[in-house]
């Protein structure tokens, strides 16, 4: 009993000195939220209160009202192009920096090059040889085409021919009307070119009359049919319509042909040529008409050519420029055959009587054979 009593003699010091421990730690955490102030009060007065409804409410978003500053500017400018167009710029590349009424910049010459590079590579060109159809023309007219001249006033001839190979020299001859038989004047011209003359002076109106002359080997020649040219006094109207860019090439008007043409024909044709190019076949300018293509035909001797064809402009790479070998042989034949062929064989009931027997042939055959031939021997001959 003794014993019991010390323990709990000695138990009850240390559980005062716990509560001492637990006040003073109180104290101090009093003092540590004095000093940092009290709370700021809540304007709403609902300061101690928890809010039950916790809903969210959208509020609409504005225009952005703020001014671009110089500092918005992109500070490194860009363009982009595809094939020399501008497809995207950035305000500093358009633009930015121009003076109040200044002008935008012209197209880079990158550009220019490109668009030239691109108009270049969509240039169609053809090359094609035909042995059998290679039929001379030969044909004259005014450029532009005109009928009536004034007294001085100049008259262009182009004289055209798609047979050059065969022909020595050219000569426009013109005639007064009533002396067919002596030439007013004489003009030579370079076959696929122009000659100039001037309308004489004179008080009446008179008729003329024109045609071209070439020769070939052996002093041959072949000439075109004539056609008129009246000089008047009065004031005509002038290329009211749209004028023909080569007035008569690709048309025939031969009256007498004497000089031997063989061989076959080659034609080259184009399309796509860029604005201000100019096109040359076997050493020859050619016209471009206005929706820029071309057509040229020229007659070849049998034996191996070579065929240049040039696209000349202002292009660093000088344009475009090829040459076709081709072969133009002595002998060339087309000719196609077809044949058709039937076999049948006849049967029936065997109680029907044969009424001739022997007429018919139990197995027969027919069929026919039709062709078509097309050659040209030693380059002149056409069968």
């Amino acid at each position: 009993m003794r014993t019991f009593m010390t323990a709990m003699g000695c138990a009850r010091p240390a559980q005062a000195l716990d509560l001492r421990l637990l006040l003073l730690g109180g104290t101090a955490l009093a003092g540590l939220l004095g000093a940092a102030g009290p709370a700021p009060a809540q304007d709403n007065g609902m300061a101690g209160k928890v809010l039950a409804d916790a809903s969210v409410s959208g509020l609409p978003v504005g225009r952005n009202t703020e001014a671009e500053s110089a500092a918005d500017t992109p500070s490194i400018p860009f363009m982009i192009s595809v094939d020399g167009e501008t497809v995207d710029e950035s305000v500093a590349a358009g633009e930015a920096g121009l003076a109040p009424g200044e002008a935008a910049p012209a197209a880079r010459p990158v550009d220019r090059q490109r668009q030239t590079d691109a108009g270049l590579s969509a240039v169609d060109i053809q090359v094609k040889f035909d042995g059998l159809e290679a039929d001379p023309l030969l044909n004259v007219s005014t450029m532009p085409v005109e009928h009536t001249y004034r007294a001085g006033e100049p008259v262009t001839f182009l004289a055209t021919a798609n047979y050059p190979a065969f022909i020595d020299r050219a000569e426009i001859r013109i005639y007064e009307d009533g002396a067919e038989h002596r030439p007013l004047a004489i003009l030579p011209v370079a076959i696929n070119g122009t000659a100039n003359w001037a309308m004489p002076a004179a008080e009446t109106e008179t008729e003329f009359s024109y045609v071209l002359r070439v020769y070939g080997a052996k002093g041959r020649y072949d000439e075109t049919v004539p056609l008129s040219l009246r000089r008047t006094e009065r004031t005509q109207p002038r290329h009211g319509r749209e004028e023909a860019v080569a007035p008569g090439m690709g048309e025939d008007r031969t009256a007498l042909r004497n000089i031997p043409v063989h061989g076959g024909a080659v034609t080259v044709y184009g399309r796509h040529v860029p604005p201000g190019y100019v096109v040359e076949v076997l050493g020859e300018t050619v016209p471009v008409d206005p929706e820029q293509a071309f057509v040229v035909q020229r007659i070849l001797p049998p034996g191996d050519h070579a065929v240049p064809v040039a696209v000349k402009g202002a292009s660093k790479t000088g344009g475009l420029a090829f040459s076709r070998d081709i072969n133009i042989p002595d002998n060339d034949w087309f000719y196609v055959a077809l044949a058709d062929l039937t076999i049948g064989k006849r049967m029936g009931d065997d109680n029907i009587e044969v009424a001739r027997p022997g007429e018919y042939d139990e197995v027969y055959s027919k069929g026919r054979l039709a062709f078509y031939l097309k050659g040209k021997i030693k380059g002149k001959y056409l069968l």
